[in-house]
């Protein structure tokens, strides 16, 4: 642990700020992933004739199952390590979210969205005990980075699910975040 005579900018210049930047962009991910769902919903009601309570309802799939994985997320990192944790749930998230893309039924896009949860649920709780870690005498800092990159990865989302539908459609969004998610946890 650090020295508590040392002065903040002491400890500042041992904190390795590159890995401490790179690391909170894991959460661009879950809100891109959201984003894109939003936007896509009016194109996967009619790919898969669903009602609006059906189409409605795959939000609570992958929201449900992120929850659900988020309460043993945490306790895995701390036993596993929490990097490996984060890279997992990152490889979850995007193998779901690029074979949701293409897959062409119903039940399959489901399970594969369940998956995307499943890596949702494992990426966030890892990422604050990782940056909790990085930066443990400035755990305010390393919260702030998180949020905001969540708030980025869903003004980015938005508008990259938006062009990308226009002018490919739902699939090519879902494969392009995936894609994304798999380069992200390839710098992770």
């Amino acid at each position: 642990h650090l020295n508590p005579n040392r002065t903040l900018d002491q400890t500042a210049k041992k904190t390795d700020w590159p890995t401490t930047l790179i690391v909170p962009c894991s959460n661009l991910m879950p809100s891109m992933m959201v984003a894109t769902l939003g936007i896509a919903l009016p194109e996967l009601r009619q790919s898969f004739s669903l009602s609006e309570v059906e189409a409605g309802s795959l939000f609570s799939v992958a929201l449900i199952v992120a929850a659900t994985s988020s309460t043993i997320a945490g306790r895995l990192a701390d036993k596993i390590g929490r990097k490996t944790v984060l890279v997992t749930g990152l490889s979850l998230l995007a193998l779901g979210c690029a074979g949701a893309g293409i897959s062409q039924h119903y039940f399959l896009f489901v399970l594969l969205l369940g998956l995307t949860g499943l890596g949702y649920g494992f990426t966030t709780p890892s990422l604050y005990a990782l940056m909790s870690d990085l930066l443990p005498n400035r755990r305010g800092l390393g919260t702030s980075l998180v949020s905001v990159s969540y708030g980025i990865g869903g003004a980015i989302g938005a508008v990259l699910a938006s062009r990308i539908i226009a002018a490919s459609g739902w699939r090519a969004a879902f494969v392009a975040v995936g894609g994304i998610a798999a380069a992200d946890m390839l710098l992770q």
